[in-house]
């Protein structure tokens, strides 16, 4: 059997990875270079955070979320050089000002809980012996042990090194339709046994009501800075988030901004993300910025993934800002799907197209 995917941004990847480890043929196609640059998943922090999500994500990301950590742990190590992976827990704190909504996101996040296992309130000391140099304002905290990180760069790199060896990869080759058993480009056609489009904000063939959201965010390396894990700043407009990467380097970013303007950050967003940042570690002053990511995520109307499947066609959108706490269990599910025509993982999502 041979595979064709359209898009090797994140998801691409994922199912190209999975179906290669099934033994499977795959055509890998995308307009973007190798190391996939122009791609949103390129530029994510990384979390994997399946209990914070249930702040504002339906069930089921948290199911997809938690079958996908056991993945990552394997993907991390199966590359010729492991990637970082961390899954040490995470951390949400709020100022004085805002402990309404620190206590407002655990009450959703219990509701929506299927047991009240992994979700722990913790005190100073708490904080302290988990992450000793935040600043000690934050006297409470929510802290979720099962939820950790995966290095978005370090993925990418080591995925662009297997896939080009395990597949047939068409780089700088623009997309201009994916029609069943056929990728069709500006100066080609690629014949597969199913095709699958992968291709993000670009998949509006399929997903007319797709819509962006913008993620910003800021590498910064702050040598003076010794946090551990990834924390999430209550914030009244929206979560901001400090997460730790090797070498002292930082991504400070924001989440959900119901924007598909790719334009540079804003000085406000600059602003409030460097302040978030002086607020939990004052050691982020003299902090070097290295890189202002700007990138826009793919959305549904329900901000659920959706997967249309027909005959030789399998159409894949709708991540996100999840790509990857669930990326890993979706592509598990496209490709017991493209092995035996069905798959028992998140019937929901799946939707018969003829």
């Amino acid at each position: 059997m041979k595979v064709g995917i359209a898009g090797a941004g994140l998801l691409g990847r994922l199912v190209a990875l999975d179906l290669i480890d099934r033994g499977i043929e795959v055509v890998l196609v995308d307009g973007d270079t190798y190391n996939g640059k122009d791609s949103c998943g390129y530029a994510g922090a990384g979390m994997l955070a399946p209990f914070s999500e249930l702040g504002s994500a339906e069930p089921l990301i948290h199911q997809m979320g938690v079958d996908s950590l056991p993945i990552w742990k394997d993907i991390s190590r199966s590359f010729e050089t492991p990637i970082f992976f961390q899954d040490e827990g995470s951390l949400i704190v709020a100022h004085p000002s805002d402990r309404n909504e620190l206590d407002a996101l655990h009450g959703r996040i219990m509701r929506r809980l299927p047991s009240p296992i992994g979700v722990e309130w913790v005190d100073r000391a708490g904080i302290q012996q988990l992450e000793p140099q935040l600043d000690s304002r934050f006297n409470r905290a929510i802290y979720l042990p099962f939820e950790g990180q995966v290095s978005s760069r370090a993925f990418f790199e080591a995925s662009t090194l297997k896939l080009r060896k395990h597949t047939q990869w068409h780089a700088n080759t623009p997309i201009k339709s994916v029609t069943p058993q056929k990728i069709q480009t500006q100066n080609s056609a690629f014949h597969v046994d199913i095709a699958i489009d992968c291709r993000g904000l670009a998949g509006r063939q399929y997903f007319p009501q797709l819509r962006g959201v913008r993620g910003e965010l800021l590498r910064i390396h702050a040598p003076d800075v010794h946090i551990n894990r990834p924390v999430r700043l209550m914030h009244p407009r929206y979560p901001l988030y400090v997460v730790p990467r090797p070498d002292q380097i930082y991504l400070v970013g924001a989440t959900m901004i119901e924007s598909d303007d790719m334009s540079p950050i804003t000085a406000q967003s600059a602003m409030e993300l460097l302040s978030a940042a002086f607020s939990l570690h004052v050691g982020f002053a003299e902090g070097r910025i290295l890189e202002q990511v700007v990138h826009c995520r793919p959305a549904l109307p329900d901000n659920l993934p959706q997967v249309q499947i027909a005959a030789g066609l399998a159409t894949a959108n709708g991540l996100y800002r999840h790509g990857y706490l669930i990326g890993p269990a979706l592509a598990k599910s496209i490709g017991e799907w493209v092995q035996h025509q069905s798959s028992d993982h998140y019937p929901q999502i799946f939707k018969v197209c003829t």
